[in-house]
């Protein structure tokens, strides 16, 4: 038995290796995108005197307050984080703090998935002739 409890303590540490690395992943995505392409593509916007569409605009705006306010974040996860592991006296305390980062994996890495996607799109709405291959 403690043959198996060994391995499942190494598999569950793995499995919180993991995701926190699909965190950390989604999490950059999302700033390098932010950071780096969604400006160039708001200038060209500009630049070219062209309207960007409602969902690109729902994409910087929302980008924009979660980093105008990344210490409240930051401060809201600390909290739940340290209350979560003070208050939680359960037999299935790991599998709880699992689930947790395997919703914050998905909600990062979905966040930076919808971030690229709509900047991507916007790209081919402005130059239809990056999709015709001219």
């Amino acid at each position: 038995m403690f043959a198996g409890d060994m391995t499942a303590k190494k598999w569950n540490r793995l499995l919180v290796a993991s995701l926190m690395a699909s965190i950390v992943l989604g999490v950059n995505t999302a700033v390098f995108v932010l950071v780096f392409l969604v400006p160039k593509v708001a200038a060209i916007s500009s630049d070219l005197n062209a309207e960007i569409p409602q969902f690109f605009q729902a994409a910087i705006t929302i980008g924009g307050i979660l980093f105008r306010y990344w210490f409240v974040w930051l401060a809201l996860a600390g909290g739940a984080f340290w209350l979560f592991e003070k208050r939680c006296v359960s037999e299935h305390k790991p599998v709880y703090r699992n689930l947790g980062l395997s919703g914050l994996a998905l909600v990062s890495v979905g966040f930076s998935f919808w971030i690229s996607l709509s900047t991507l799109v916007w790209l081919f709405m402005v130059f239809p002739a990056i999709t015709r291959g001219n």
